[in-house]
């Protein structure tokens, strides 16, 4: 197998999660020294960046390295921060998708916002009691035509008896109605011939011209 590479950590919270799911591999490790696990949490810092200039403010022996991680982790990886951005990234996209010109394909904004609640899922943030707080700045994310779709939806479903939150349901519809318009783009796509494309008026089939001419000479 080919050697892992660290994915550097320069201080920007997106890359937090990333950082430390690589990361506490070697920080679990009951094998390793903690002087080695110094040396490796050196080399996932960007250099040159507020990460690795926090890391080398501790001397690099096995007694700093709790130390030294416990001060990355309380700068940039506390959890309210966490939180904090990836709410935001919704309100974001939130903006973008009543803005003008905001319209996005449904399996790019499905994707976008799947990106977020994963994280905070990882978290622990979008289960139970957050996801009334999260549930309407997904919805405020659907076009009228979506939302109209899940209005539909919702009053038809079955949601409580489900056991799933509001939250759920409306990603569990989004994934459906992603997968209808793929299986829609694929069916169109498999019965489309040469360059004709969808919207092209067929052409006329000879047979059918010469009817219409002897047609008009008899009139």
């Amino acid at each position: 197998m080919p050697t892992l590479e660290f994915k550097n950590f320069g201080g920007e919270v997106k890359d937090w999660l990333t950082f430390w799911g690589q990361f506490k591999k070697i920080d679990e490790d009951p094998e390793m020294d903690d002087a080695d696990k110094f040396q490796y949490l050196l080399q996932a810092t960007t250099p040159k960046t507020r990460t690795r200039k926090v890391a080398e403010s501790f001397p690099p022996i096995g007694s700093n390295y709790n130390k030294a991680l416990e001060c990355l982790k309380a700068r940039f990886g506390r959890e309210e921060l966490l939180v904090e951005f990836y709410v935001r990234e919704l309100l974001k996209l939130t903006l973008v998708m009543n803005s003008r010109g905001g319209r996005v394909m449904l399996s790019s904004l499905y994707d976008r916002i799947e990106t977020q609640l994963r994280a905070l899922e990882t978290l622990g943030v979008a289960a139970d009691k957050y996801a009334a707080m999260l549930f309407p700045l997904v919805e405020s994310c659907l076009s009228e035509e979506v939302l109209r779709a899940w209005q539909r939806h919702s009053n038809t479903s079955l949601v409580q008896q489900s056991g799933q939150t509001k939250l759920d349901s409306l990603m569990s519809f989004l994934k459906n109605e992603v997968e209808r318009e793929e299986r829609i783009t694929m069916a169109i796509q498999g019965f489309s011939f040469g360059n004709n494309v969808r919207g092209t008026k067929p052409q006329k089939m000879e047979g059918s011209s010469h009817k219409k001419k002897r047609c008009s000479h008899h009139s």
